[in-house]
């Protein structure tokens, strides 16, 4: 968004609000343009380029509650099904958990374990149950790694 303000030579209002009322509006539609519909709904009410500026970095900004929500949301959400193999689901798996333990969320190896296994497709589900079996009787039959490795070795087998 930045680089089409710049584009158009309307940048400045990031820094003030003092600009002439074709320069505000120029940036208005230039970032109302650029928006989703989600964040758009959310400035539609807003007159000034500059105040919207400020509010679309509260909103977009990587800090905070929604910054956390939407990281829990992505991990969640990950399925190996949205994935053409499972190398590409477990390095996005790897990715939403190491972001997490950035923001210092720490997920409990028995959420992480079920997670991945409750996220993968059917064809599966015979490595699933072996692998929760020796997780009943042993908790600590696995480490991520080696759950992951079990999860690579079988999606190369099927």
């Amino acid at each position: 968004m930045e680089v089409l303000l710049r584009k158009e030579m309307t940048n400045i209002i990031s820094e003030t609000d003092d600009v002439s009322p074709e320069i505000n509006s120029s940036a208005l539609s230039s970032k109302q343009l650029c928006l989703d519909n989600g964040p758009l709904t959310q400035v539609k009410h807003i007159n000034r380029a500059q105040v919207m500026w400020k509010a679309l970095e509260n909103i977009l900004c990587a800090t905070g509650f929604c910054s956390e929500f939407i990281l829990c949301r992505h991990f969640y959400d990950t399925k190996l099904t949205k994935f053409n193999t499972m190398e590409e689901f477990l390095n996005r798996i790897k990715q939403h958990s190491d972001g997490l333990d950035v923001k210092d969320i720490k997920l409990p190896r028995q959420i992480l374990f079920a997670l991945n296994l409750n996220n993968l497709s059917l064809d599966y589900r015979p490595l699933v149950t072996s692998i929760t079996q020796c997780l009943r009787s042993n908790k600590n039959a696995f480490t991520k790694e080696s759950l992951f490795s079990n999860l690579l070795d079988e999606s190369k087998r099927l």
